[in-house]
């Protein structure tokens, strides 16, 4: 006899009106600061949002995860920042390569307005794209 487990498969999450696509979410195993931003209007409707500070275990650079809640449970909104190893000397304190291509296009604007992150202008290719270095104009101490 054999036995079959079957377990659900989660394809998206939604929070906010907005939908991810799988797998483009990352968390992160421990969270050094949530950074209130306020209500965002996006193209997926207004949502109060933070970004979840944390770093990436293989090289220590800043991890940011947007979190979002429309009924004061907080979920994951989007992955702001990308991990890409072989550039990350380039990085300053307090900076990261941002993910602002794909579903994060629409949002990525948005989020520069709050004046908790600066676009640094540097920037470096990672596949078929360029990554942008932000600033966290926040510490996280």
């Amino acid at each position: 006899m054999i036995i079959l487990h079957i377990y659900p498969v989660i394809t998206k999450i939604q929070t906010c009106n907005y939908e991810a696509p799988h797998g483009a979410l990352f968390l992160p195993s421990y969270i050094m600061d949530n950074i209130h931003l306020g209500t965002i209007a996006t193209p997926y409707g207004s949502c109060d949002l933070r970004a979840s500070i944390s770093k990436y275990s293989d090289n220590d650079a800043l991890a940011v995860l947007i979190e979002g809640t429309d009924d004061g449970l907080w979920s994951p909104y989007a992955t702001l920042s990308v991990n890409i190893p072989e550039h990350a000397h380039i990085l300053d304190e307090n900076e990261f390569f941002a993910k602002d291509w794909s579903e994060n296009e629409p949002l990525a604007e948005h989020l520069l307005d709050t004046d908790v992150f600066t676009d640094t202008g540097k920037a470096v290719p990672t596949g078929f794209v360029i990554a942008p270095v932000w600033r966290l104009n926040v510490s996280t101490d």
